[in-house]
C-alpha cells in the first residue's frame, strides 16, 4: 500500500502565505494598541508632526525660566527651615526618662537602660553594683536610636559580686549635660 502525496497548487500556497502575513500584521497592530510593544515611539510621531513656532519657543523659554526661579526660591526657603529644625534636642535634667531593668540569665545578669528622650544622642553610662559590701562597676557609651537611646549594654557575671540583693546604680552623662542617676534593687 502506497501513500500518495497531494500536490499543493501555487494558488493554495500563495493564499496560505497571504493569510499568515495578514494574521502577523494584525497581531503586531493589536499588541501595539495594547501597549505590549511599540512600533514607533510617541515622541517620534509627535516630533515628525511639526516644528514649534517662534511664539511657542518664547513661551517655553519663559516657562522654563519661571520654573527655575521658583525652584531656586523654594530651595533657599527650605535651607532656612532645615537650619531652624536642626537645633539639637534639649539635654534631659531628671531621671524620669531613664528606664532600668535587670534580668538573670544563667550565670550572668543583663542590665538594660532605655533612655527615652532625644537629648541622649551621645555620652557615657556608668553602672555600679553593690552587694554585701562588694562593688562592681562597668562603663559603656550611649547608643543613639530614633525611638530611644540605650547604654551599650551591661552583662554582669553573678560571681563578680555574688547572690543577694543587688543595689544597682546607673549614672548617665549626656554630652553637654550633667550626670543623671537612676537606682533600683533586684534580688539575684
Amino acid at each position: 500500500m502506497r501513500i500518495a502525496k497531494k500536490k499543493l497548487s501555487k494558488k493554495h500556497i500563495l493564499f496560505t502565505s497571504a493569510v499568515f502575513v495578514v494574521i502577523a500584521c494584525l497581531s503586531v497592530f493589536a499588541l501595539d494598541k495594547l501597549g505590549v510593544i511599540s512600533i514607533l515611539s510617541k515622541d517620534t510621531i509627535l516630533n515628525i508632526s511639526k516644528e514649534p513656532t517662534q511664539q511657542e519657543k518664547k513661551s517655553e523659554e519663559k516657562t522654563n525660566q519661571d520654573t527655575k526661579d521658583s525652584f531656586l526660591d523654594n530651595s533657599k526657603d527650605d535651607k532656612k527651615k532645615s537650619v531652624e529644625k536642626s537645633k539639637p534636642a534639649p539635654v534631659p535634667v531628671n531621671n524620669s526618662s531613664i528606664e532600668l531593668s535587670a534580668n538573670k540569665d544563667g550565670s550572668n545578669v543583663t542590665i538594660i537602660a532605655k533612655l527615652k528622650e532625644q537629648g541622649y544622642s551621645q555620652g557615657k553610662c556608668l553602672l555600679i553594683i553593690t552587694v554585701n559590701g562588694k562593688k562592681y562597676s562597668q562603663e559603656a557609651e550611649i547608643i543613639y536610636q530614633p525611638e530611644y537611646s540605650t547604654c551599650a549594654g551591661f552583662s554582669v557575671p553573678v560571681s563578680s559580686v555574688g547572690n543577694g540583693s543587688w543595689d544597682i546604680s546607673l549614672s548617665v552623662t549626656p554630652i553637654n549635660g550633667k550626670s543623671i542617676n537612676k537606682k533600683m534593687i533586684k534580688d539575684i
